[in-house]
């Protein structure tokens, strides 16, 4: 198995578009399908270079699961893009002998469902043989 761009790509646009400036599209009900994402779409593209800067941020931090010290170090990186995006009660659970899973709220008023997001942070070792520059 090799390390997952891709699902730390999911995390990170997932994170960028979890931003004060979509909320409200959460507190509205009525707001289409196609109105969504045509807001989503407008926000990545006014956004996309801080979104590409903070993503190769988070991919150069090595990710190997058996890496305890910089899993944390994900972990953190996690905690704060969270931060940024005023989500509360951040934190880390703590699970003996395996990496902490990251944690975080964020409440909008009168929503009356719950989306809740997984992706895990670490990878697998890589052959860096196979890459043209250092994989992390």
């Amino acid at each position: 198995m090799v390390n997952r761009p891709e699902i730390r790509l999911g995390v990170a646009l997932g994170l960028a578009l979890l931003s004060a400036h979509a909320r409200p599209l959460h507190a509205q009900p009525s707001v289409s399908a196609t109105a969504a994402r045509t807001a989503a779409r407008v926000y990545r593209e006014q956004h996309e270079g801080a979104i590409l800067t903070e993503f190769a941020a988070l991919l150069s931090l090595p990710n190997v699961a058996s890496d305890s010290v910089n899993i944390r170090r994900n972990a953190d990186h996690l905690i704060g893009m969270l931060k940024a995006r005023s989500f509360t009660s951040t934190r880390l659970l703590i699970v003996p002998g395996g990496p902490p899973a990251v944690y975080g709220e964020l409440m909008q008023p009168g929503a009356t469902k719950t989306l809740v997001l997984y992706a895990h942070y670490d990878g697998q070792p890589v052959d860096a043989s196979q890459w043209t520059t250092p994989p992390f």
